[in-house]
């Protein structure tokens, strides 16, 4: 039994492509020359989000489906499943994303040939350039879940291939309630930097404080409640000074009425005694 589907030319549409999985993690081969076309798939990406209900599993009816089944009677047993055994319509699958890989030094080539070998779930692309055979093999693995690409080309020289992976998928974080986003740097943001930098580049959301601006307004608050800040400070200092030069004035003044009262004694005791006051 032939188990090979060979095609001359490359896939045109994702239709025509050549599948290739390991139960979770799959992939469409364009066989593509000199650049490779992959489209990626993961089970776990999906575009739900978690809020649906689901409907309890009607056990009369699902024997009753059964028993359609097995007299027959498919469509009516469809038309009960779809009525009491499934709920809403459900999600898509995302796309993991695409993989490409080109052949630098490839430009016309001959002898093209893409093949599925469904025995062995191996899809291959071979072709020849410039009198030399090239030739990729990629598979899914089940036990490594990984998708292994093998490269053969008969000449002495290195391969000369480069490599590209894009994706559309943004990922989304949530710490302490608060949503953030991972930044190109693998750093996680606020949301509110997250729109500031989003708004024509530059512009950020004026209603929502970010952390240094929520810092200083705090540093504020304490210093007010201490006693305020600089300002405030240099105030206290003059008064201070000013005091202490009242009470410096203070003491002279003193000090000058002492001196008076003593001149007037001494006065008073020379007078007493018949001499002349100077």
């Amino acid at each position: 039994m032939n188990t090979k589907l060979w095609y001359a030319v490359p896939a045109a549409s994702f239709c025509e492509a050549m599948p290739i999985g390991n139960g979770s993690l799959g992939a469409m081969v364009y066989g593509k020359v000199p650049e490779e076309y992959i489209a990626l798939n993961l089970d776990t990406l999906w575009s739900g989000t978690g809020r649906r209900k689901e409907l309890a599993i009607d056990k009369v009816a699902l024997l009753h489906a059964k028993k359609l089944c097995m007299s027959g009677k498919y469509y009516e047993a469809q038309k009960i499943i779809e009525k009491k055994l499934l709920g809403q319509y459900n999600e898509s699958y995302m796309p993991l994303g695409i993989l490409r890989y080109q052949y630098c030094d490839v430009k016309e080539y001959t002898s093209y040939k893409r093949e599925l070998d469904l025995e062995h779930a191996v899809v291959s692309t071979e072709f020849t350039y410039d009198r030399k055979y090239y030739r990729s093999e990629i598979f899914a693995s089940y036990p490594d879940n990984a998708i292994i690409l093998h490269f053969f080309c008969d000449t002495k020289k290195k391969l000369n291939v480069t490599f590209e992976l894009e994706s559309r998928l943004h990922s989304i974080s949530m710490e302490n309630g608060k949503n953030g986003k991972k930044s190109a740097t693998g750093k996680r943001e606020e949301k509110s930097k997250i729109e500031e930098r989003n708004a024509n580049g530059k512009t950020r959301n004026r209603n929502k404080k970010t952390k240094k601006e929520q810092m200083k307004g705090a540093k504020r608050k304490k210093k007010k409640r201490e006693g305020g800040g600089k300002g405030e400070k240099r105030k206290r200092k003059k008064k201070k000074k000013k005091e202490e030069k009242r009470e410096e004035g203070g003491g002279k003044k003193k000090k000058k009425k002492e001196e008076r009262k003593k001149k007037r004694r001494k006065k008073k005791k020379l007078s007493e005694n018949g001499s002349v006051c100077p």
